[in-house]
């Protein structure tokens, strides 16, 4: 417990998924940057793996940041935690092309994110 404040189901949630989503997408970025055929780069936005990976490493990092932030309800965390689930959700939009499957259903999760953080903000300190 963070500060003498139980922890929320929902909010704990958030910032475990958070975390577990930005080991990944570290993971992921690194398999961009080594391993070109790893994607289907006609199917991207941009056809540079390379910038692909340094992207999803640098998202990864943010979201590990933001995690460790949601989990100790810290206001700003919680912040951090609506916009970095809005702007990848945002990003997974742009990705439809290249894996729809894994798309969609990330932007549901980062919608389940924006809603433990903004429903349950009463468990941020």
């Amino acid at each position: 417990m963070a500060r003498g404040i139980p922890r929320g189901g929902w909010v704990t949630f958030a910032g475990v998924v958070l975390l577990v989503a930005g080991i990944l997408n570290v993971l992921d970025g690194v398999v961009a940057i080594q391993r070109d055929r790893a994607f289907a780069a006609d199917e991207l936005l941009f056809g540079d793996t390379t910038a692909l990976g340094a992207t999803w490493i640098t998202i990864g990092a943010i979201e590990i940041l933001t995690g460790i932030l949601v989990l100790r309800r810290w206001v700003f965390g919680q912040f951090m935690g609506i916009m970095v689930a809005g702007l990848t959700g945002f990003w997974h939009f742009l990705f439809i092309g290249a894996d729809p499957a894994r798309s969609i259903v990330l932007m549901a999760v980062n919608g389940v994110i924006i809603y433990a953080l903004t429903v349950h903000g009463e468990d941020f300190v």
